[in-house]
């Protein structure tokens, strides 16, 4: 146990968040548990669009997801 939670009931590659060609962001569950975005369970296997300012919650840890838009600029997306 840490200060942040507790760690344990999540998979060392919990999930994927990439960045798609059209700009947008999407996660890609691929942990056994479910993980959850403000309040909407992504199962395992399934995909989620994320926007900014979107709780991603994960074994109990809470996450809020903020991209940082010069970053995204300079990045180059890749097909997902």
């Amino acid at each position: 146990m840490c200060l942040e939670g507790n760690a344990s009931k999540v998979s060392r590659q919990q999930c994927f968040i990439k960045l798609r060609w059209n700009g947008t962001f999407c996660l890609r569950n691929v942990g056994r548990r479910p993980v959850w975005i403000n309040g909407f369970a992504v199962e395992s296997g399934k995909r989620a669009k994320l926007n900014s300012h979107s709780l991603i919650e994960v074994g109990g840890m809470r996450l809020l997801f903020l991209p940082n838009p010069a970053a995204v600029r300079a990045a180059d997306p890749e097909p997902f």
